[in-house]
């Protein structure tokens, strides 16, 4: 069990590095918006990048931030902190680690509509 566990552990590590180095290069950092056509998907992905820098950062500093505007704003600019529809992704700390949400479609926070991504990201799970 423990060889499976550090097998997943450096494969996290491995998907984070990739990820943030993906984010940060001009290439595919600055194109989500093309490679994901639709405002859902292009959220989900955002709230799953999100996720990876709120976890670096708790990584690296043993702690959740107190809010977005803590995460690299080089690894993450203005408007990657908005979802699909251009409305900001809304961050808060819970008991259990953290929630990011999405307004949805319709702009309104707490209905039905919402995305929702709650951390920690624990991928072995």
């Amino acid at each position: 069990m423990s060889g499976r566990r550090a097998f997943l552990g450096l494969a996290l590590v491995a998907a984070i590095g990739l990820l943030a180095w993906s984010w940060r290069s001009s290439g595919i950092g600055d194109t989500d918006q093309d490679l994901f056509t639709t405002p859902a998907s292009l959220t989900s992905h955002r709230l799953e990048v999100l996720s990876i820098l709120v976890e670096q950062l708790k990584e690296s500093t043993g702690k959740y931030p107190a809010g977005l505007e803590a995460v690299d704003v080089k690894a993450c600019r203005e408007n990657r902190r908005c979802d699909g529809w251009g409305c900001p992704i809304s961050y808060l700390r819970t008991s259990a680690g953290y929630e990011l949400r999405s307004a949805g479609p319709d702009g309104v926070f707490g209905n039905s509509d919402d995305l929702i991504f709650d951390g920690p990201h624990h991928p072995d799970r």
